[in-house]
């Protein structure tokens, strides 16, 4: 019921998209998690510590000791709004993990929680996009771009493309379905989310193909004719992201809130605790801090600086980037070890 009902649940009771989701969440998880301690007490079952385990378990204790022993605590353990991804929201994820793998729940019925939850945020989005784009009747948006149920296209976008493959994995003939997601991913106009959806794509079609060198060299051609194309035009994300921001320095305020700027400044924060991190949930107090200082009169600043003063930063825009500013190198490796498993 959590894998369905949380990513479905829109905006309630005057609480936001982010808010009530993270709320329902802790709600089921607790109720859960009570079910479970009598699981293993009263029942006296034993807790199995296998070796992803524990390496979970080791990351969290990083996260933890980095976060008590960073800039702000408070904001560490609880997260900050609206989203509340603080230490809290990472141990519950935790538990959640543990519940899953100690009562052995069929794979087979999360999949279709997961793909039930998965179709309803891309029917919602497709809703919209004929709403806004076809009927032009005007409803909630973010810049234009439908939102679905997390409130930003970026974030249902991720979500539908983490699960798609778990669609195929479960019923390899579900293209219908896949079809929609697929659709409902690139009506979010997410850049990344298109381009991993492409790479996904290519990789699953080289991974299943007899022939995997003829095809491999077609993905390639055509990966380069991509590559090439948003090298050559203006609306290309290589070059609106990357070229242009970089041929035009410090003095075009226009590309000032692209990822190479905001990266830079990211990558200067870390630095200044390269070893320990400064706890969950700190680039932005740390963002702030940075600019703190800002001083015109004394100090001869780029047109850029000026602007990217004025942005609110809570992301590097990298998960692993953040992980190195939350709790260091030994976080961060921690989380590698753990993907890989």
């Amino acid at each position: 019921m959590t894998i369905f009902l949380v990513p479905v649940l829109p905006a309630y009771f005057d609480l936001g998209y982010e808010q009530i989701k993270v709320l329902c969440y802790l709600i089921l998880l607790i109720s859960a998690g009570t079910l479970f301690t009598y699981f293993l007490f009263i029942k006296q079952a034993r807790n199995h510590w296998s070796r992803v385990k524990i390496t979970a378990l080791a990351f969290l204790v990083i996260l933890s000791v980095t976060s008590f022993a960073g800039i702000h605590p408070l904001e560490s353990v609880t997260g900050k709004f609206p989203y509340f991804q603080g230490l809290i929201l990472y141990w519950f994820l935790f538990l959640m993990f543990l519940i899953v793998s100690e009562l052995s729940i069929s794979w087979s019925i999360m999949v279709k929680g997961l793909t039930g939850a998965m179709l309803v945020v891309s029917g919602v989005a497709i809703y919209q996009f004929v709403l806004l784009n076809v009927l032009n009747i005007q409803i909630t948006n973010y810049a234009g771009r439908v939102i679905s149920t997390f409130g930003q296209p970026n974030l249902y976008s991720g979500f539908l493309l983490l699960g798609l493959p778990l669609v195929f994995r479960e019923n390899k003939r579900s293209y219908v379905i896949a079809f929609i997601i697929i659709v409902a991913i690139i009506l979010s106009f997410s850049k990344a989310a298109i381009l991993l959806l492409v790479g996904l794509i290519f990789g699953s079609l080289i991974y299943k193909a007899r022939t995997k060198v003829v095809v491999a060299l077609i993905l390639l051609l055509a990966v380069s004719s991509i590559l090439l194309f948003s090298v050559d035009k203006f609306s290309g994300i290589i070059r609106e992201e990357l070229i242009t921001p970089l041929s035009l320095g410090k003095n075009d305020t226009g590309t000032a809130d692209r990822r190479v700027h905001i990266l830079t400044v990211m990558l200067e924060i870390y630095s200044k605790n390269p070893i320990s991190g400064f706890g969950i949930d700190s680039i932005d107090a740390l963002y702030r801090l940075r600019y703190a200082g800002f001083s015109p009169e004394t100090i001869a600043y780029s047109p850029v600086e000026f602007h990217l003063k004025n942005l609110n930063i809570d992301r590097s825009h990298s998960y692993l980037l953040d992980l190195l500013i939350f709790s260091g190198p030994l976080g961060l490796l921690s989380y590698i070890y753990l993907g890989s498993r």
